[in-house]
């Protein structure tokens, strides 16, 4: 393995140090003096040479300017040995400059800085670039090229470096770091080894391997599925307390609904006027008993004359007859019609607009409950405050409760309104076919007047002298007629008797119907009840179903979890070979329960040969710096890399006696010290 010693070191203007030459003859050494007299300037010009940074990690080269001349020519020069397996191989010089460009304008005696200019040179030759300078770098140092930026040159000179990123923004850098060095875990490799985590490899490769957009998506899937079943779990309270009639009320109902309903059907049976039709036919009857006398008649003069006014009388009469027939059956059907209009006007009193406008009402009502529901937030029994996740949980269940009297009420509503619909358009239907039945009883009345007329006419002429010697009257004729007239007039009585009749049944029928509401509403919230136990059973199967959707949920969190603590598992054993017991907090426990990616030093004792515990960001420089060395030394095992000199500014904080035990390094040591008395830097050697 090679190993890079610092043997000579030149500073000329470098910030405070107008002129400094130390020789280090390629041991370990402190740094000595006074504060303020450069001692860190002199470590930072050796940083300044290798990484093109200062040691705080910055590229601010102007602030390396000279003090008592900003025109002057910054230069660090040094001096390298090189050996390997313990045998020397051969020396090397670097060097740099630096120097501001001042230029004055045309035409101006103004001068101006421009910029600077940078001059690098390897074994004192002059490099045309800086990648060039770098390469020749790499070349004596044994370093690869680090396609992940990570400046090996720092990483193996600056024992703080890693544990600094780690602190800063560049942790993740320090992270993949680790990672590259150590080697990573792949998911594939988590899932083979425990199968039993497979229920969440499709969905983790969903997310391209990101465990923490899987991680919001189960949570937010979880959130969804546990608000959807407290919902649930509401309305399914709410259709399980629906109030179902007693068996006896139901009981009394059907009994109460089926008399009422045999009365309405025996009133509603008489739909023919059997009196009346039978008057109709005695008159019938009578009226061809007295065509027959008519026609029977001994043959005369008279009789001759007069024959075809009989003919004529026996025709009209049986026309009467017809028309009579026809006006029964039409008085007869707006009798029933009027019924079935009086049984609608009843109907669309229980849904009328003003119904409909008092279910709207309550409908308003239970919204504006909904807005604000009014749920107890003290506890009945001590009086004490109730936590806001069960007074939450009450008003969810309140306003499924309100949700659910609420899509009631608007049902019945639509009901109303279509039942009201349909019972209208039958009102006006039977209202324009008892005015139709009305003006045929009319036209049947007029015409039935007509005839009469011309009987009236014919009788009378029957009745007129004759120049025949024989009488024209005959008392059978006379007595028919007679009969006749008496049972039409008991025909008149008997219709006005039963349009009466039908009247009074229809309000009889009225009457019973009323009588029957209470008992059908028992029915109809027995049909509610079965309807809302329908319901209830598609919603108890859509609770078990989201309760089992909830488990999978759960389930595949409580599987992330153990996938992330596996894999992170796994990647800590690769940490440990390569790193031993040098440990990293390479995850960070989040407030949800998770885990974020983070990637910390943890302050590691190297006599103990222990990690301590102690955060990088909590420790003292002295952890810090023998933590960091124990980090390089590691890699540069794991890596193969050359020893480079140790550069750290806290030489103060550790005895010079402890530096072996603590450090054991076989890489030259460069650190600074405050000793007074010392007024320019020198170099002290590290027993």
């Amino acid at each position: 393995m090679k190993t890079i010693t610092l043997k000579k070191l030149s500073i000329r203007n470098y910030r405070n140090i107008q002129s400094l030459d130390l020789d280090f003859n390629g041991a370990s050494a402190q740094i000595v003096g006074e504060n303020h007299i450069g001692k860190t300037n002199t470590l930072e010009a050796i940083v300044f040479l290798l990484t093109d940074k200062l040691l705080n990690g910055s590229k601010d080269l102007p602030a390396i300017k000279p003090q008592a001349d900003t025109k002057a020519t910054v230069s660090v020069e040094a001096a390298f040995e090189v050996t390997e397996d313990g045998g020397l191989a051969h020396e090397f010089t670097l060097r740099k400059e630096y120097k501001e460009q001042w230029v004055k304008a045309r035409g101006t005696d103004e001068v101006t800085m421009q910029g600077h200019v940078e001059t690098l040179f390897y074994n004192g030759v002059k490099q045309g670039t800086a990648k060039a300078y770098n390469a020749a770098l790499r070349d004596e140092f044994g370093l690869p090229d680090d396609p992940e930026g990570i400046e090996l040159l720092r990483l193996l000179t600056l024992p703080g470096y890693l544990g600094e990123m780690g602190e800063g923004k560049d942790w993740t850098a320090f992270r993949s770091f680790v990672i590259k060095a150590v080697g990573d875990v792949n998911d594939s490799d988590v899932f083979q080894a425990h199968p039993e985590l497979n229920g969440i490899a499709a969905p983790l490769a969903a997310m391209n391997g990101k465990t923490e957009m899987l991680k919001k998506k189960l949570k937010q899937d979880r959130d969804g599925i546990a608000f959807s079943i407290t919902q649930l779990e509401a309305v399914v309270k709410s259709l399980e307390d629906t109030k179902k009639p007693t068996d006896d009320e139901v009981a009394l109902a059907r009994e109460g609904i089926a008399k009422h309903e045999a009365t309405i059907a025996q009133l509603n049976s008489e739909t023919t006027d059997v009196r009346s039709a039978n008057i109709t036919e005695k008159i019938n009857a009578k009226r061809a008993e007295l065509i027959k006398v008519i026609n029977s008649r001994k043959p005369s003069q008279a009789a001759d004359a007069n024959a075809g006014l009989r003919t004529q009388l026996a025709d009209l009469t049986r026309e009467v007859s017809k028309h009579y027939g026809e006006k029964s059956a039409l008085t007869q059907s707006v009798s029933s019609l009027e019924y079935e209009i009086e049984t609608i006007k009843t109907k669309l009193a229980s849904v009328s607009e003003d119904v409909n406008k008092s279910l709207i009402a309550e409908i308003m009502a239970i919204d504006s409950k909904m807005a604000n529901p009014e749920v107890e937030d003290v506890c009945p029994t001590c009086g004490q405050p109730l936590p806001a996740e069960k007074v939450q949980e009450a008003k969810d269940k309140a306003i499924a409760q309100l949700q659910a009297k609420k899509a009631s009420l608007i049902e019945q509503c639509q009901k109303n309104k279509n039942d009201r619909a349909t019972l209208q358009n039958r009102y006006s239907q039977i209202a324009l076919e008892i005015e139709e039945h009305k003006a045929k009883i009319k036209a049947a009345e007029t015409k039935i007047a007509e005839i009469k007329r011309e009987i009236s006419q014919i009788r009378e002429k029957l009745s007129a002298p004759t120049e025949a010697p024989e009488a024209v009257s005959d008392p059978a004729e006379e007595a028919l007629q007679k009969e006749i007239q008496a049972l039409e007039a008991e025909l008149a009585q008997s219709k006005a008797d039963w349009a009466m009749g039908r009247r009074d049944a229809a309000a009889a029928v009225m009457a019973k119907r009323e009588a029957m509401k209470p008992f059908q509403t028992v029915l109809d919230d027995l049909a509610y009840f079965d309807r809302q136990m329908a319901t209830l059973k598609a919603k108890k199967a859509e609770l078990s179903d989201l309760r089992k959707k909830l488990a999978v949920a759960e389930q595949q969190e409580s599987m992330l979890k153990q996938f992330i603590r596996i894999k992170l598992d796994m990647l800590d054993a690769n940490v440990a070979k390569v790193f031993g017991n040098i440990r990293f907090k390479l995850v960070s426990e989040n407030i949800n329960g998770g885990y974020d990616p983070v990637c910390k030093a943890i302050v590691f004792d190297t006599v103990k040969n222990e990690s301590t515990g102690v955060p990088w960001a909590s420790a003292s420089k002295s952890e810090r710096v023998e933590t960091g060395i124990a980090i390089a030394e590691a890699l540069k095992k794991h890596l193969n890399l050359p020893d480079l000199p140790f550069l750290f500014d806290e030489g103060g904080e550790i005895s010079t006696s402890t530096f072996a035990a603590r450090f054991p390094t076989k890489s030259q040591i460069v650190c600074v010290r405050v000793i007074d008395d010392v007024m320019s830097p020198t170099v002290k050697p590290l027993n």
